[in-house]
């Protein structure tokens, strides 16, 4: 018996939104690295879905990159969310590479 995808869609929507959000408003270090690895899962197992919020999703760990002087393992999970995006949409990539880079860069030296 197929099953109906659509059915747990608005789920999944709302699941990733209120992970962004988790991120960008809590203040424990922990929690925002945890929130940070459920978006890359979310990202690698539910790529369509993701597409489709990519643009929110990288501003929101560019941000996390640039403002925060965070831990390397926070970092690192941070960078790998990152690729996950450009594997499923490197067009939604490109307008920030000359922001990127430059973080990227930063984060290797440190």
């Amino acid at each position: 018996m197929p099953h109906n995808a659509a059915q747990i869609l608005p789920y999944l929507r709302q699941l990733l939104i209120s992970l962004i959000s988790q991120l960008e408003q809590t203040n424990d270090p922990k929690e925002k690295e945890e929130a940070v690895k459920l978006i890359k899962i979310f990202i690698k197992y539910a790529p369509d879905l993701s597409q489709a919020y990519s643009s929110s999703i990288l501003k929101c760990l560019i941000r996390k990159l640039e403002g925060e002087k965070a831990t390397s393992s926070f970092v690192s999970v941070i960078l790998t969310g990152i690729s996950e995006l450009a594997k499923i949409n490197s067009e939604s990539i490109k307008p920030y590479l000359g922001e990127l880079f430059p973080l990227i860069l930063e984060c290797i030296k440190d």
